[in-house]
Formats: structure tokens, C-alpha cells, sequence
């Protein structure tokens, strides 16, 4: 979800907002607020980044709901025990619930907005690899390492590349590969056909198959393959211009 260290801070200001919400419109002690704002903020946070090893695919959003949904009750009833052993009952449980909703979906929301990859090369099980410096021009031919492999990727099969915290995945059809490395360095040694639509979020042009509108002032890329992928502002400018 929050890559690093900002995992830390982003996570931290969640359980500070909660904090200042229940002490302001909340029914318990400053106590149990203190401990059920860090627990719930904690626990949230390990449930959205859990469901972001569902795969990305349009079919399978629901499903990444549904996780987050189960995991949000279980979350609560952690926080209703909490509310329980330090002697509170349920009816000032269910006046506080909102609040943690609220706080809940806004953690959903900046989840869905962020990048959509695992967040570091070990969870995605695979072996990093160092990129070419920033500036210099990558050869038309990528050796990688999966495991105890190395694969060639040729530039032209590349479907697109998403950032991944330290580490840049690499999509082919024939799978998924990771480096080491900046999106910056990779943009740069790419040719005309490959646009960066987002800041996490490099396309080869040529495995586009529609640019959609997704909400009012926004829209996506979806591939030949059927993944989306969403597009910044200035993202979409850009890729507009050289699409034609």
C-alpha cells in the first residue's frame, strides 16, 4: 500500500486522525481510544496490503472487496474486544462504529489510488536485478533473474512496467519480472512507443487496446491482455498526443 517509510508515517497519521475523531465524538476513555485507534489503523493497513496479492485483473476487484470487507469485520471485532475487556459495552461500541468506517474507507480509498503492485521484490517472490544507470540507454534485448533462471525479455514484448517501491516489475506475456531500478531510469531508455501514464505506470502503446473514460475527469488504459490500468491527468495528455 505505503511504500517504506512512508508506510510508517501514512499509517501513523491514520491512527492520529482516528485518535483526535473518537476523543472529540467518541464514547470511551482516552485509554481505550489511544489503543483501539493504533490497533484498528494497524490491523486495516496489514488487510490492504494482504489484498493487493490479488491479481490486478478487472474480474478479480470484486474479490479484493470481499477481502476487504471480511477483514474489515474481523478487524472490528478485535476492536469491540478491546471495548469489552476495558469494560465498555457494545452500545458504546456501536456509537463510535461510524467513525471507524469512516476511517476505514478513507484507508480503502487511498489504497485503490495508489500503486497497484506488491510493494517490494520479496513479496513478490521473485530475485532482483539491477537496472542500467538513470540516463543511460537499456539494449533492445533485458536479461533477468527468476529464481534460479535468467530470462531475455525482448523490449518489443514488453506490455508494460509498474513500479514496485525500490524495484520496477516488468510485464510480458510471458509473465512477470523484476529489477532493481527507478522508473525514471527506465523511462529514459525506452523508445517513442512506450508512454508513462502514471507516475507507477509505464505502457508499451502498442499492446493498448482502448483508452476508457473510468470516472468523470479521469480515465484508463486497457490492454489487449483485458488488465486496466489508470492514467494521471498529465498521463493521459501525453498519451493522447502520441497516440494522435
Amino acid at each position: 500500500m505505503f511504500p517504506n517509510l512512508k508506510n510508517f508515517f501514512t499509517v501513523a497519521l491514520f491512527a492520529v486522525s482516528l485518535f483526535l475523531l473518537l476523543s472529540v465524538y467518541g464514547s470511551t476513555g482516552v485509554g481505550v481510544t489511544a489503543v483501539c485507534s493504533v490497533v484498528f489503523t494497524a490491523a486495516v493497513h496489514t488487510v490492504l496490503s494482504l489484498s493487493r496479492f490479488i491479481p490486478a485483473r478487472p474480474v478479480m476487484k470484486f474479490a479484493r472487496l470481499v477481502f476487504y470487507l471480511v477483514g474489515l469485520c474481523l478487524v472490528l471485532a478485535m476492536v469491540l474486544a478491546v471495548y469489552t475487556v476495558e469494560g465498555n459495552n457494545l452500545w458504546n461500541f456501536a456509537q463510535d462504529l461510524l467513525l471507524y468506517l469512516t476511517v476505514g474507507c478513507v484507508m480503502w480509498y487511498v489504497s485503490i489510488n495508489s500503486a497497484h503492485e506488491p510493494t517490494n521484490a520479496e513479496d513478490a517472490g521473485i530475485e532482483p536485478e539491477t537496472f542500467p544507470e538513470q540516463g543511460r540507454e537499456i539494449p533492445d534485448n533485458i536479461t533477468v533473474r527468476k529464481g534460479k533462471n535468467l530470462h531475455v525479455i525482448a523490449r518489443a514484448d514488453i506490455i508494460y512496467i509498474a513500479a514496485m517501491g525500490d524495484y520496477i516489475s516488468i510485464v510480458t506475456p510471458e509473465g512477470r519480472f523484476v529489477k532493481e531500478g527507478t522508473m525514471a531510469g527506465m523511462e529514459s531508455g525506452l523508445g517513442v512507443e512506450f508512454v508513462r501514464i502514471h507516475r507507477s505506470t509505464i505502457v508499451n502503446i502498442t499492446r493498448i487496446s482502448a483508452v476508457e473514460l473510468y470516472g468523470k475527469h479521469s480515465y484508463s488504459v486497457k490492454l489487449k491482455t483485458g488488465e486496466l490500468l489508470r492514467t494521471s491527468a498529465a498521463g493521459y495528455r501525453l498519451l493522447r498526443a502520441r497516440l494522435g
